[in-house]
This record gives C-alpha cells, sequence and structure tokens, in this order.
C-alpha cells in the first residue's frame, strides 16, 4: 500500500476513535503530521494517539506541539519524546548547541463538549442548582458511572457538602465501588446561590472568577514534578500549556501573582502579589519559564501562536529559550495584560 495512503487511513481511524467528525483537510493534515513524526523518529507519540483513550486530546496537543518543534528545526537538532534517560521523563527533549531543553506539556481543558462525560457532568450540574450549599465542588468520574448513578450522587452529594471539610475527598457510592470522587471547598470570592462545579476530572479548567488562576497553578505545579534536577548552563527546563481560551489576565496571575491595584499618594498604580507559580519554592530554580501555546484553528490539529511567560531568576538565559521557538511575545513578571485586549 502508498505510504500517504497508509498514513490517512490511519488519520480516519484516529479520528473515528474519537467520534470527531474531521473534514477532508483535517485528515489530510493529521496524517501529514504522523508522517513527519515517522520520519523524525517520534512513531512513539503515533502510538499514544492510535491508542486513543480518555486523553486522546490531551495527545492531539502533544501531536500538534511535537509537530510545531519538527518543523521549526532541522534533522540536526534531535528532538526526543520522552526521551529514555529517566524512569518518568519530561514529555520533550530538544538539544541545540550543547544545551538539553526539557519540556512538560500540560492541556488546560479539552476540546470535545459534546461526549458522554459531558452530558453527564451537564445533568449534575444543573441538578446541584436545587442544593443551596455556597460552595465549590471538584468532580472526577469514573468510566463505568452511568446516567442512573446521577440521582444518588446528587443525594450524596446534598447529604455531605454542608458539613465538609475543606481538601476531604468523598467516594461514591464507597471506597469499594468507587464511581466518583467528590469534594468541597468554600470560594474566595464568588457568593455562589448553590452548590456549583469548580472542576471535574475530564474538563480541566473551568473559568469561575476566582478559581481558574488557582486550577491554572496547580497544572504547572503538576507539571514541574516532572523536573527532578535544577536548572543550570546545560539544562533548561520549560512548561507548555494549552491555554484553549483561558484568560490572559488569569493566566498571568497563575504564573506571576495576583494582580492588585493602590495608590501611591496621588498616583494610581500596581503590582503583584508573590502567589504565583514562578514564588513557589519548589519550583523557583527548575523552571525557566511557561510556553503559552493557542491554537490558529477550532480544530483538533492546528498550528499554534507562541509566547513565552519568562522566571525572573533566568532573564539571563533568554538567549537560549528564543533558539527553541518563533515566540510571538515575551512576558515578563512587570507587563500587565489588563491594561489592554490581551497578549494574542
Amino acid at each position: 500500500m502508498n505510504l500517504s495512503v497508509c498514513f490517512t487511513d490511519l488519520s480516519k481511524k484516529i479520528f473515528e476513535g474519537t467520534k470527531y467528525h474531521a473534514s477532508d483537510e483535517e485528515i489530510a493534515k493529521l496524517a501529514a503530521n504522523i508522517a513527519l513524526l515517522r520520519k523524525r523518529g517520534l512513531e512513539r507519540l503515533n502510538c499514544r494517539l492510535m491508542d486513543g483513550g480518555r486523553k486522546v486530546w490531551d495527545t492531539f496537543s502533544e501531536h500538534n506541539f511535537a509537530t510545531t518543534l519538527l518543523r521549526y528545526h532541522s534533522e540536526e537538532y534531535p528532538i526526543n519524546y520522552e526521551p529514555s534517560e529517566f524512569q518518568r521523563p519530561p514529555d520533550f527533549k530538544v538539544f541545540i548547541g550543547g544545551v538539553s531543553y526539557w519540556i512538560q506539556m500540560k492541556r488546560s481543558s479539552k476540546l470535545e463538549e459534546e461526549n458522554r462525560h459531558d452530558k453527564l457532568v451537564a445533568e449534575i450540574r444543573r441538578g446541584c442548582e436545587n442544593i443551596k450549599v455556597s460552595k465549590f465542588f471538584g468532580l472526577d468520574l469514573s468510566e463505568d458511572f452511568k446516567k442512573d448513578d446521577i440521582k444518588g450522587l446528587l443525594s450524596f452529594m446534598e447529604e455531605h457538602a454542608s458539613s465538609s471539610n475543606e481538601d476531604i475527598e468523598f467516594c461514591f457510592p464507597d471506597a469499594e465501588s468507587q464511581k466518583a470522587a467528590v469534594k468541597f471547598w468554600i470560594p474566595p470570592k464568588t457568593n455562589l446561590a448553590h452548590l456549583t462545579l469548580g472542576f471535574d476530572g475530564g474538563m480541566g479548567i473551568v473559568n469561575v472568577t476566582g478559581l481558574a488562576e488557582a486550577q491554572i497553578k496547580n497544572s504547572f505545579i503538576k507539571a514541574a514534578s516532572a523536573f527532578e534536577w535544577d536548572m543550570d548552563l546545560h539544562n533548561i527546563n520549560l512548561i507548555a500549556i494549552d491555554l484553549q481560551e483561558k484568560d490572559d489576565i488569569d493566566i498571568c496571575d497563575a504564573i506571576f501573582g495576583t494582580e492588585f491595584d493602590f495608590f501611591q499618594g496621588d498616583h494610581h498604580r500596581w503590582s503583584r502579589k508573590n502567589d504565583g507559580f514562578f514564588h513557589n519554592s519548589d519550583f523557583q530554580s527548575k523552571v525557566a519559564g511557561i510556553i503559552g501555546v493557542r491554537r490558529k484553528e477550532q480544530s483538533p490539529v492546528t498550528d499554534y501562536n507562541l509566547m513565552l511567560f519568562v522566571n525572573d531568576n533566568f532573564k539571563d538565559r533568554l538567549e537560549d529559550m528564543n533558539k527553541l521557538l518563533p515566540f510571538s511575545k515575551i512576558i515578563y513578571h512587570h507587563m500587565r495584560p489588563s491594561m489592554g485586549n490581551g497578549y494574542f
């Protein structure tokens, strides 16, 4: 069989497994990306995409990002997916001019919204409007959670929501036959009329005032755990995050610290709290920057707009970081997205 036909058939099969109705153009573009990754030795990532599963949209993001790297760098620069140096390696390693760039990728939300999981969550959210408890809840549904389980889960949540302490996880119906995990917490800024969804295990970040910042920051913390070494002259650690439609203010607050306004004499000024990810003492010396990627097309197969949020501790490595990708914008601690229309 002709190789191009083979890659096209693979592309069709991948989309069929997701129930996403891909256009001919999307099928052709994914086939070309699969061929490129195979040619450059990243077949493992192709296999991961073909395996599908609940995290298939995360894998699409990694696949797009890998394609971006490969197209920007010639074959003289080795690019590896989940390199074999470590038992639990970061997602990507790129070697340029004696420097190893280690990249861990996170995806802030998933593309597909009309699948079985989302419909279950939507019904649960509607049911919680009748639970008059002013708290957020976090929800993670197992694959065997069914529509028939919703009524019992809502009763379970109503029973535990009022008296629960923060960060206690409840197993529904119990730990031995768990179908869902639920947490409750009091909103930091928002007065809620009823029990309200903050996040669920499939959806990722939900843009609720005062909550998105915390969840984005938590994504960075999880990603940074991949780096078991500090930065040095020969190693640069970076996190890449697929931002989707996330607000630039939430992103900057999560990375650099919460923005606030104040008056100094007659002058209106602004600053940031020291609560951003780059202020976390566990990761200050481990992460040089965060690569923000946004889709150019609303499609699973897309090119990216790229920006770089720089850790002030590693501004002196900016020249090296600029060798990795063509960033359209470099963002520092003192820059304020709320002064304009954002960064992208």
